[in-house]
């Protein structure tokens, strides 16, 4: 067993209601009851049982406090076994840091008793190793994660007061009821004898507890990397895009289309205008963050098409999985600062840039998009500078721009309007390089010959960005229009009547 989590029932004595009553200082007041999650439970993939395993009624935790039933001294947990990490659910109902009260302040403590009869000491310190619940905007802790972990909005569908948030894609996980605070054994070759919770005078839960038997550290700490995903049934693979990916012990992002044939073998004919796109399943790619023991499955719809063992993917490069193939394309990455110059004049050129790797991934600059709005249309959504024709999205930027760039080939494609010639070209990213200078050859010159290119007809864009695009696109004139669509009002605070 991986992970074991503790029965804890015989020492609980605290229930739903003392949740109920909770109301940190700043937090919004609502009945939590119905949502605090009890009896077998996985946080970030790890399992814990909240209250006993028979789902009899009876308390559901170990609650610490002055009030009611709850404790006022320490409670000692027999465990009697070795553990790598010890993994607590637990929660603070109580804060005074809106009244002033100093951070880090020591609410609880653990203390660990080895077989040898040696103790360590776990200070519990609120936002370090515990946050309060209610959740209090602005107080996210530092050292622990909430219960729930961060999710992807839905994709295609929603309610209408979410509509902007999914422009974010992904929101972060409020607690539920808890906290989740692993804490590593400095001598794992010693057995655990027991826990000693050990209150101070603040109002405290301890929800539950599990141990770890991996040498792998419980919660999420490596950094984000590209998988592509390759169908290997063709009906699956041509079928219209509609892939999920979900990872238990870590988290994903939502998968996209990759070109129907990577752009190492077949790159597209029009530099600067984009690329056709895939509407198939396959090839897709995905940016994972996962532990060693976590699993990754595929679903296309409701059918799981596959899953991996994160562990296995990342030891060997690929895997395949029942009907699929998933690959690890990460060659390493630098942060690069890039500069686009008039080939002739040494000048910045404003225009629009895409950077992708030869499987066709792409590397946004900084602050800017990879896949457009999710890939989906964006008709009356200013999206900060960007546009996708087709397969590829370009930035918008004034000459320079910085970002992560990976190793080895990375195809470049930029373009400014009519009067420069579109580049499109493979550069080569060393390890530890951190500049990359473009050359764009201007061939015409049509001012001088008293002919000005503009647009006469855009909305939905603000003036700043207005004017970002009209230099990314070569244009001296852009005609930014106000209007009224029925309720719907664009522009009309543009308009100041000055330059």
């Amino acid at each position: 067993m991986d992970y074991e989590p503790i029965d804890l029932s015989t020492l609980c004595n605290a229930s739903l209601e003392v949740f109920q009553d909770a109301k940190p200082a700043g937090a919004s007041v609502y009945n939590v009851t119905a949502e605090v999650p009890t009896g077998a439970q996985f946080f970030h993939g790890l399992p814990f049982q909240i209250g006993p395993p028979d789902a009899s009624p009876g308390p559901l935790f170990i609650g610490f406090g002055a009030s009611g039933a709850l404790h006022r001294s320490p409670v000692l947990v027999e465990i009697n076994r070795p553990a790598r990490y010890i993994v607590f659910a637990h929660t603070l109902l109580e804060s005074r840091l809106f009244d002033g009260g100093p951070v880090g302040e020591e609410v609880f403590r653990y203390r660990i008793h080895l077989e040898d009869s040696s103790v360590v000491e776990a200070p519990v310190r609120e936002r370090f190793e515990v946050g309060t619940f209610p959740f209090a905007f602005g107080q996210k802790p530092f050292l622990c994660v909430s219960d729930t972990k961060n999710y992807l909005f839905e994709r295609y569908e929603g309610s209408w007061d979410r509509a902007g948030w999914r422009h974010a894609e992904v929101q972060w996980g409020q607690p539920r009821g808890y906290y989740i605070y692993p804490w590593e054994n400095p001598a794992p070759e010693k057995a655990i004898r027991s826990i000693e919770l050990v209150p101070t005078d603040s109002q405290f839960i301890v929800a539950g507890i599990t141990l770890s038997h991996l040498e792998e550290y419980p919660l999420v700490r490596s950094t984000r990397r590209p998988v592509r995903i390759d169908l290997l049934d063709d009906t699956a693979a041509t079928a219209p895009f509609n892939l999920d990916v979900d990872v238990d012990r870590g988290v994903a992002a939502f998968p996209h289309s990759l070109p129907s044939q990577p752009f190492e073998k077949s790159a597209p004919q029009l530099p600067g205008y984009g690329a056709p796109l895939n509407p198939g399943s396959s090839p897709a790619y995905t940016w994972i963050a996962a532990n060693p023991s976590a699993t990754v499955r595929v679903r296309q719809g409701e059918q799981e098409l596959g899953r991996a063992n994160w562990g296995q993917l990342d030891a060997q490069g690929a895997v395949e999985a029942s009907g699929l193939r998933l690959e690890i394309v990460d060659p390493g990455k630098n942060w690069v600062h890039v500069q686009v110059a008039d080939a002739d004049t040494g000048l910045p050129v404003p225009c629009r840039v895409a950077f992708h790797s030869p499987e066709g991934v792409p590397y946004p600059p900084h602050g800017h998009h990879a896949p457009l709005f999710s890939n989906l249309d964006t008709w009356n959504n200013d999206v900060g500078g960007d546009v996708r024709l087709g397969q590829i999205t370009y930035a918008y930027i004034d000459g320079a721009c910085q970002g992560w760039l990976p190793h080895g080939r990375v195809l470049v494609d930029l373009a400014c309007g009519f009067e420069y010639q579109p580049v499109r070209k493979w550069v080569e990213i060393e390890p530890g390089q951190q500049r990359l200078t473009l050359l764009i050859q201007k061939t015409a010159d049509m001012p001088a010959e008293r002919w000005f290119s503009g647009d006469t007809h855009v909305h939905f864009l603000s003036a700043v960005g207005s004017l970002t695009e009209a230099r990314g696109e070569g244009l001296n004139v852009v005609n930014l229009l106000q209007s009224q669509w029925g309720h719907l009002f664009s522009n009309t605070e543009e308009f100041t009547g000055r330059s």
